[in-house]
């Protein structure tokens, strides 16, 4: 977050920070996950960056708690939305752990694909 603030030329406070981390931890992860499949559904296929990254989601949201705790107040509020529900209880007991005292967690059910954001 602190990364795209500085590239966007944001000083001031912002409100809320979005993120929607790669699910996958590697190629392999991703492809067993799709079955080996291509996408049958119309859609172009996510790019690399957007699907994997080292360690997966939960690694992903660790890096962003520790970005939050260099931005201090500058960001008010900071959300991830999740593609596993263990990659949620991982992130919940990672924000535990960093002494995160208030959180809110929702499930987001679009049909066949759930989604859990923090």
């Amino acid at each position: 977050v602190s990364a795209a603030l500085t590239a966007a030329g944001v000083d001031a406070p912002v409100d809320a920070a979005l993120a929607n981390p790669p699910w996958f931890e590697s190629d392999e992860s991703r492809d067993a996950a799709a079955g080996g499949e291509a996408r049958r559904d119309g859609r172009a296929p996510m790019a690399k960056s957007e699907a994997v990254a080292e360690g997966g989601e939960v690694a992903f949201v660790r890096a962003l708690i520790e970005d939050a705790k260099t931005l201090g107040d500058r960001v008010a509020w900071h959300s991830a939305l999740l593609g596993r529900r263990a990659s949620l209880r991982a992130a919940l007991a990672a924000l535990r752990k960093a002494g995160v005292v208030r959180v809110a967690t929702t499930t987001i059910a679009l049909g066949r694909t759930t989604r859990w954001a923090m």
